[in-house]
């Protein structure tokens, strides 16, 4: 009779442990998911607004100007041959004119 007690209880033991470990490994996937959400509804809102303003042309410090601050409200920066606001590329030619949106 002990023996079928212990083993009842070792089992409810595991089976516990195992739905605290399911439960909190929903959880972190949920809150990577909703930050995968975040960034590209952000991204979207990024590329919209800078679709809408026909920046193709302009120089790099014309569309600063028009630009402001990225959805993220930080300044737009120059790297790698484009002008990034938010995680959005203007390609850049040698010029530093707009070319592309990417």
């Amino acid at each position: 009779m002990k023996l079928i007690c212990i083993v009842l209880f070792v089992l409810l033991f595991a089976s516990n442990v195992f739905w605290f470990f399911a439960a909190l490994d929903q959880g972190i996937s949920f809150t990577y998911l909703e930050a995968s959400y975040e960034t590209l509804a952000r991204s979207h809102q990024q590329l919209t607004h800078l679709a809408n303003l026909n920046l193709i042309g302009l120089s790099a410090d014309e569309a600063q100007h028009l630009i402001g601050q990225d959805v993220y409200n930080s300044d737009l920066r120059i790297k790698e041959g484009c002008l990034w606001a938010g995680q959005v590329c203007m390609k850049l030619d040698e010029a530093n004119h707009i070319v592309a949106i990417e």
